[in-house]
C-alpha cells in the first residue's frame, strides 16, 4: 500500500537513524527492478521520508516506551530542522520520557 511507503529514507540513513514507520523502496527497487523506478516516483508519486516520518517514528518510540536517548535525540535534532517550515505539524504533548513537554504529532 503506497501510504505505508516512502521512496527514499535518506533523511534517516544519512543521520544514523533507521526508518521504522514506513518502508523505503528506493534501494529495493533499484536493486531488483530499476526499470520500475518511474512507476513508483512518477505514477504513485512516492515522496521521500521527511517531517511526517520523523514524527511518526518519534510516536512509535513513545508508544513502545523506548529509553534509547541517542535515537530520541537524533530524531529531535532532525525535527528541529523542519521547525520553521512545518510548525503546523508539530505541537507539544506530555511525554513520559523526561516528564516535560516534548515535540510530537
Amino acid at each position: 500500500m503506497p501510504s505505508q511507503c516512502v521512496w527514499d529514507d535518506q533523511e534517516f540513513s544519512q543521520n544514523g537513524l533507521q526508518l521504522q514507520s514506513k518502508v523505503a523502496l528506493r534501494r529495493i527497487i533499484e536493486q531488483h527492478s530499476p526499470i520500475t523506478t518511474s512507476f513508483f516516483t512518477n505514477i504513485l508519486k512516492l515522496s521521500n521520508a521527511g517531517i511526517d516520518e520523523l514524527l511518526d517514528d518519534l510516536q512509535i518510540l513513545q508508544r513502545n516506551g523506548s529509553d534509547n536517548s541517542m535515537i530520541i535525540f537524533r530524531l529531535y535534532e532532525r525535527i528541529e530542522t523542519y521547525r520553521r517550515s512545518s510548525l503546523d505539524k508539530i505541537k507539544f504533548v506530555r511525554c513520559g520520557w523526561f516528564k516535560k513537554d516534548l515535540l510530537t504529532l
